[in-house]
């Protein structure tokens, strides 16, 4: 059965629900120059979602585009009050986005 997961982001202008199945709902920590950049630490703890499993409750969201290592776009998602940023695209994945676990 599959488990709705909250967030928001640090001011609470923006939430959002993540629905994944059991067997989905592992994480994995990522030690790539951008997440050290965008964390200020030397990992971020992320969850792989189907982009159709994240919706955005309340608020709005402000994208940043970025090259990746893979010379792909990354689109950045992230609230324009507080910049916390509840998740990412990478166009090379054409379905999953990135939730970050940081709230």
């Amino acid at each position: 059965m599959s488990q709705t997961f909250k967030g928001h982001c640090h001011c609470n202008a923006v939430q959002w629900t993540v629905e994944l199945p059991p067997d989905s709902q592992s994480h994995i920590l990522c030690h790539c120059d951008a997440c050290k950049l965008q964390s200020g630490g030397e990992y971020t703890l992320n969850q792989i979602a189907p982009k159709d499993a994240f919706k955005l409750t309340k608020g709005d969201l402000k994208v940043y585009t970025y090259k990746g290592d893979s010379g792909n776009s990354v689109d950045c998602f992230s609230c324009a009050n507080c910049t916390s940023s509840p998740y990412h695209h990478q166009v090379c994945r054409i379905n999953p986005c990135i939730v970050e676990d940081r709230v």
